[in-house]
C-alpha cells in the first residue's frame, strides 16, 4: 500500500513538473513571437515613403555650404575670369586675393587652377554656362543640357531602369547614390511602380561655381504592400562644370553634353 502511494505521489509530481515546463515553454515562445512582431513593426515603419530622400544625407554638407549663396564670391569669380581671360584690369580684386597678374600675359589654365582653385572654378562655370546659352539660348541649356540629365538620373537611380546618359561629378559618384537609394527602398519596404518625370524644369538659379535646377516629380508605389502616391516633390539638382573644365584640362571652347555634371541631388523640405 505504501509503495502504491509513493508511486502515485511521484507520478503526480512528474505530471505537474511537465505541465509547468510546457507552460514556461509556451510563455517563452509567446514572448518571442511578440518581440518578433514588434521588431517587424519597427522595421516596416522606419520611414514613411519620400518624406525625404537618401541623397540628402550624402550631400548635405555641400548643399548647406553658405558659399553656394555668396553673391560677392560669385562676382569675384566672374571678375577673376575677366581679368585673366579678357585682360580686364581689376586692382581691387588683385589686392583682395593677392593675385599674381601681369597685363598682356598668356596664363596656363592649369596654373591658374593650381594657384586659385576656388575663383578659377567659379569663373569657368560662368564662362561655359555663357558658351552654352550663347549657342542654344537659356531655355535649351536649362531644359535640355541640364534637364535631360535629371530625367535620366531619376530613371536609373530611382526607378532602376536606365533610359539615357547623365554625368556625375567624382565627388557625388563616390557616394554611390544608386546603391544608397535602392537600399533605402528595401529597408523601408517601398516598391516604386511609376514615376511622373518632369516635363520641364520648374526652377533655375545660378549658385557659386554651378547651376541649380528644380524638377517636379511624382512617385507612385507601395509601402508594406499599401499603395501610395506622393504629392509633387520639388527635387533640386546641383550641376557643376566637368572635372576637365574645373581643373583647366579642357583647353578649347568646343561644347559637349558632358560639360556639366550632377554634383548633388536634394529634396528641400522647405520647398515642399
Amino acid at each position: 500500500m505504501k509503495i502504491k502511494r509513493i508511486l502515485s505521489i511521484l507520478l503526480i509530481s512528474t505530471i505537474a513538473l511537465t505541465a509547468m515546463g510546457c507552460s514556461n515553454t509556451k510563455n517563452v515562445a509567446d514572448k518571442q513571437a511578440v518581440q518578433a512582431s514588434q521588431s517587424t513593426i519597427t522595421e516596416v515603419t522606419k520611414e514613411e515613403a519620400f518624406t525625404t530622400i537618401p541623397e540628402n544625407k550624402l550631400v548635405e554638407d555641400f548643399v548647406k555650404d553658405p558659399k553656394l549663396q555668396d553673391k560677392t564670391l560669385l562676382q569675384d569669380g566672374i571678375a577673376f575670369n575677366n581679368l585673366y581671360g579678357a585682360d580686364k584690369p581689376n586692382d581691387e580684386l588683385i589686392a583682395k586675393y593677392n593675385l599674381d597678374y601681369k597685363p598682356n600675359t598668356v596664363y596656363e589654365l592649369t596654373d591658374l587652377y593650381d594657384k586659385y582653385p576656388e575663383l578659377f572654378q567659379i569663373g569657368m562655370n560662368s564662362l561655359f554656362t555663357q558658351f552654352h546659352t550663347n549657342k542654344d539660348g537659356y531655355d535649351t541649356f536649362i531644359q535640355k543640357t541640364l534637364g535631360s540629365q535629371t530625367v535620366n538620373y531619376l530613371s536609373d537611380v530611382w526607378m532602376n531602369e536606365k533610359s539615357g546618359d547623365y554625368n556625375l561629378s567624382d565627388e557625388f559618384k563616390e557616394k554611390n547614390s544608386k546603391e544608397t537609394f535602392q537600399k533605402y527602398l528595401k529597408e523601408n519596404n517601398i516598391k516604386i511602380t511609376d514615376i511622373a518625370y518632369p516635363e520641364h524644369i520648374s526652377g533655375y538659379s545660378v549658385i557659386t561655381g554651378g547651376n541649380k535646377v528644380t524638377a517636379k516629380v511624382t512617385v507612385k508605389g507601395t509601402q508594406n504592400k499599401k499603395a501610395f502616391e506622393t504629392e509633387q516633390l520639388y527635387v533640386d539638382f546641383y550641376f557643376v562644370p566637368s572635372k576637365e573644365i574645373r581643373t583647366g584640362i579642357k583647353k578649347d571652347d568646343k561644347l559637349s553634353d558632358k560639360d556639366f555634371e550632377i554634383r548633388a541631388v536634394y529634396l528641400d523640405s522647405d520647398e515642399q
